[in-house]
């Protein structure tokens, strides 16, 4: 993928947010959580296909290509947040702190990605009603493991993928949480 690509794939990415963050301000009071749906599952849908061709450029053992879509789902996850918390806002303490696994996978092992984002070391306690924020979580930290997977001196190709299928898998939960929070069946 050229540079080129990766900023038009990116710059895309902030059109939505913007579309997003511009539909939920011009909504009729009261609809705006379901309005704001309709940006957010399209997202889901750039969201999936980016996965699904990271998980193609890792069966390749293609490690730049697969870092470079890897780093651009880590984006993509970043842009869904905030409509997710829209829609379960009890989730916000929980997913900002996920979030900044964006910023340091590059400096951290498997074992501290593990122990840190994946079993909530560093994150606060989830909510109690807050079952949900778990797969929001999941398709931030699985993108970061995979990178982190990727770039040791000896990559990981096969738990890498193990952790872009499992991305797959949450995605449908995060789905079907936005649909259901749009038909008001929080």
């Amino acid at each position: 993928m050229t540079i080129a690509r990766f900023m038009a794939l990116a710059l895309g990415a902030c059109l939505s947010m913007v579309a997003y963050i511009s539909s939920a301000q011009t909504s009729e009071p009261g609809t705006a959580g379901k309005q704001s749906v309709a940006p957010a599952m399209a997202q889901l849908d750039a969201y999936e296909a980016r996965a699904r061709s990271l998980l193609t450029r890792i069966e390749a053992l293609d490690r730049v290509s697969a870092k470079i879509d890897g780093e651009a789902l880590l984006a993509m996850a970043a842009s869904l947040t905030p409509a997710f918390v829209q829609q379960q806002p009890q989730c916000s303490d929980y997913l900002s702190a996920a979030l900044r696994v964006r910023e340091s996978w590059n400096t951290m092992d498997a074992a501290s990605i593990e122990r840190d984002f994946h079993a909530d070391g560093l994150l606060p306690p989830m909510p109690a009603d807050g079952a949900v924020c778990y797969h929001m979580k999941d398709l931030i930290v699985h993108p970061a493991t995979a990178l982190v997977l990727l770039t040791q001196d000896i990559p990981d190709f096969d738990q890498s993928k193990k952790e872009i299928e499992e991305v797959l898998a949450h995605l449908g939960a995060v789905r079907t949480v936005l649909s259901q929070s749009a038909s008001g069946g929080n």
